[in-house]
């Protein structure tokens, strides 16, 4: 490390030493302990930390809405879809909601029940 200030308490070199720098960013030292990232396109952040990229591709399916998250993204799902991008439709038969032997058929946010002869109105 290659110290500098009154007390040697200054990192001169702080991009080699830490490389802060993420996705691909450049990192230039601006002065002691003091840096600035160079971002390539798609990313943004004090570090290159955030995708912006992904936001403009909308990962998220099933009018899933993206989040810009300090990890990059992550989506926000429709009612009945669950999954890191909304493409798993969640079991709304998983709680067995059909009685006197009804068997469930999942929807989309929702289920219906398929009832054995003489049992439904």
């Amino acid at each position: 490390q290659v110290s500098g200030g009154q007390l040697c308490d200054k990192d001169l070199n702080y991009c080699g030493t830490h490389q802060p720098c993420q996705n691909g960013g450049t990192c230039s030292n601006t002065g002691p302990d003091k840096y600035q990232c160079s971002c390539p396109d798609g990313y943004s952040g004090v570090n290159c930390e955030r995708a912006e990229h992904a936001r403009l591709s909308n990962p998220c399916a099933n009018e899933g809405s993206c989040v810009e998250t300090s990890q990059g993204y992550e989506c926000v799902c429709a009612a009945g879809w669950t999954g890191p991008s909304c493409t798993i439709n969640v079991d709304d038969c998983a709680r067995n909601p059909c009685s006197h032997g009804g068997t469930c058929q999942d929807l989309v946010n929702s289920f219906k029940c398929i009832c054995p002869p003489h049992t439904c109105p």
